[in-house]
């Protein structure tokens, strides 16, 4: 993949001072996953090899210092846009965000499908993209969603709708702004980050508890009508409908062999993480 234009390395968290009575958010604060977001960030700069001088600005207290000063002590919650540089300067911006509750935000797990009423809507981009370490990690550099939420004809990131991405094997890799989960076996699953997706900070969270577990989900068993959970670390969890089937096309295209070595990723690695089999 070519190299983009300069870009900087961000993660967006929720301020909320209901978050204080969690004792789930480690350590205590009104920051969501605050250290995760932190590992996040530093993981991203090291897979591109920023220099120490990039990185030295993003210590754990230097960083909930600067959520603290953005916050304000605001009474309603907020998101928080944490952004660095290329060159060391971290800054914080905040906006507007909805109510959610804890049992969405630190769920100890989750229920089938049948239990939810979702209100967005979801469907499955039209065409392929290609994994790269800018699906992996969470840059500035975001023309491949943006592409897909235009062909999803998706006008606003304030809109109640999602497009899920899905790579040159037709897995599923993730939504444009959301990590999400499928139920599949009995239990609510996300897509390997083998296949080519980010490691939100809230799936993180649900997987290292067993809330979800990791597989691969082919484009070709989501389902319309299809109730589908999704993730970021502003919301937590909530719920969607898928719209319509799969309806793209991956042959000729490149394939898995074509792309792992661009994540960093050995093909054992890849396989094995994802689990490809001849259910293929």
């Amino acid at each position: 993949m070519a190299a983009p234009e300069p870009f900087s390395l961000f993660s967006s968290l929720r301020y909320d001072p209901i978050l204080l009575a969690a004792t789930d958010n480690v350590p205590p604060s009104p920051f969501y996953l605050l250290h995760y977001h932190h590992d996040r960030i530093l993981r991203a700069a090291h897979h591109f090899k920023w220099p120490t001088s990039a990185t030295s600005p993003l210590t754990p207290l230097t960083l909930l210092n600067a959520c603290v000063a953005a916050a304000a002590d605001s009474p309603a919650p907020l998101k928080l846009r944490i952004l660095l540089s290329p060159t060391g300067v971290l800054t914080v911006s905040t906006s507007p965000t909805i109510p959610a509750s804890l049992s969405a935000l630190l769920p100890t797990s989750l229920p089938p499908p049948t239990a939810y009423s979702p209100t967005w809507r979801v469907r499955l981009d039209t065409e392929p993209t290609v994994p790269s370490p800018y699906t992996s990690h969470k840059t500035t550099s975001r023309q491949h969603y943006v592409a897909a939420r235009v062909r999803a004809k998706i006008p606003e990131l304030t809109t109640e709708e999602e497009v899920v991405l899905w790579n040159d094997e037709a897995e599923c890799m993730e939504g444009s702004i959301t990590s999400v989960y499928f139920w599949r076996s009995g239990r609510w699953t996300t897509p390997g980050l083998e296949c080519g997706g980010n490691n939100g900070t809230t799936r993180r969270w649900l997987l290292e508890r067993g809330v979800v577990r990791e597989d691969v989900v082919l484009a070709q068993t989501v389902s319309a009508g299809e109730v589908v959970l999704m993730s970021n670390g502003v919301r937590g969890v909530w719920a969607g409908v898928v719209q319509a089937a799969w309806a793209g096309d991956v042959r000729g295209r490149p394939g898995r062999a074509g792309w792992v070595g661009r994540l960093g990723l050995g093909r054992n690695k890849c396989e094995q993480g994802c689990r490809i089999s001849s259910r293929r």
